[in-house]
């Protein structure tokens, strides 16, 4: 982009700004994020500034379906994944895990106590299956 002059400058200029405008947007909605997964319900708590939060709760009987959704290369690069949860009262998803690791593993543990809540086996081979 340089060697086409002052236009290939502020097209590079612009480039590099937006890239580092969207690595800022990331940490900081990866900073002011907390997501609680207990026995009863997942907990996703956002923090905005340093007076305002927002928190949202889902009992894991209202989860319908857990998906992962296709993420940036970005996000891919770094390890980082998202989780949505659905229920059937909605047609989009109605809780999102933003800028994870390990979101199989969190996928599968999540599907995993709403197993055992709704009276199945654990799967540690400590139950037998009815």
């Amino acid at each position: 982009l340089i060697a086409l002059g002052p236009i290939g400058f502020i097209a590079f200029l612009g480039a590099l700004m937006l890239s580092v405008t969207n690595a800022i947007r990331l940490w900081s909605v990866m900073r002011g994020t907390m997501f609680v997964i207990t026995n009863k319900r997942l907990i996703d708590i956002e923090y905005f500034g340093f007076l305002k939060r927002e928190r949202n709760e889902m009992e894991f009987r209202e989860i319908e379906e857990v998906i992962l959704p296709k993420v940036s290369i970005v996000k891919r690069v770094l390890g980082l994944g998202s989780i949505r949860m659905n229920t059937l009262d909605h047609e989009e998803y109605d809780m999102e895990f933003t800028g994870i690791r390990q979101t199989k593993k969190i996928k599968e543990m999540i599907l995993e106590i709403k197993y055992v809540l709704e009276g199945g086996d654990s799967g540690d081979g400590m139950h037998e299956r009815k």
